[in-house]
């Protein structure tokens, strides 16, 4: 029987699993021992429904980021647009209020870095009115800057989550370990008792895939 350890694949697990409890189903004497590998594959099946569901909410969250830092980008170019219309250049002192630096350099930061520096909008606009072309977008940048930070800490939950999962399958290696250790003692131990050949537990466990050695080079000439 070989044991599961961080390099065993999820799947694989679960397979193995299921070679047991087929085997000891087909032999019809070990309800006990058959009973215990069920709980083992209800316990995989809830935490592999509870993995596809952290992994759906990353790319949930990944994509909701990328929407919501192409919005962004978006009002941040129209804010421009509006402010050059009626300030008529980038120079202009209140433009510059707005956009000490070149807007294209705004709207090239990650989502994250974009949402601290568009802030900055809302404090300009209290302390200077913008051209009224400018109100309705600032209050649109408003908005999406909400949705943005939504966007980010649902991405972030939903890492943390992953995590948490990672854990839980850790430990039940560790738990599925202990259970099939103690389900081949089992069989060994009947196996003893009804005189039955000594490899007769193995039977129960698939075999672990044999390592094929490379051929030795050839001896140098």
């Amino acid at each position: 029987m070989r044991m599961f350890n961080d390099n065993t694949a999820w799947e694989a697990a679960r397979k193995d699993i299921r070679y047991t409890l087929s085997t000891l189903e087909a032999v019809g004497i070990h309800e006990k021992q058959a009973a215990a590998a069920k709980e083992l594959l209800a316990s995989w099946d809830a935490i592999e429904a509870a993995r596809l569901a952290a992994e759906d909410d990353i790319v949930a969250g990944n994509a909701l980021v990328a929407l919501r830092d192409t919005q962004l980008d978006d009002g941040v170019l129209l804010l421009a647009q509006k402010l050059r219309g009626e300030l008529g250049r980038d120079d202009a002192p209140e433009f510059r209020r707005f956009f000490p630096e070149p807007p294209s350099e705004v709207i090239r930061l990650g989502l994250e870095s974009e949402l601290v520096r568009v802030k900055r909008f809302a404090v300009v606009a209290g302390e200077v009115p913008p051209p009224e072309a400018a109100v309705p977008v600032l209050a649109a940048i408003q908005e999406t800057i909400t949705q943005g930070q939504q966007a980010l800490t649902r991405r972030e939950e939903a890492t943390t989550q992953r995590a948490r999962i990672s854990l839980r399958i850790q430990t039940w290696k560790e738990n599925a370990n202990a259970v099939r250790r103690s389900i081949a003692n089992q069989l060994e131990a009947h196996a003893i008792a009804s005189k039955l050949p000594p490899d007769y537990a193995d039977r129960f466990f698939p075999a672990a895939p044999r390592s094929q050695k490379k051929p030795a080079p050839p001896p140098a000439a």
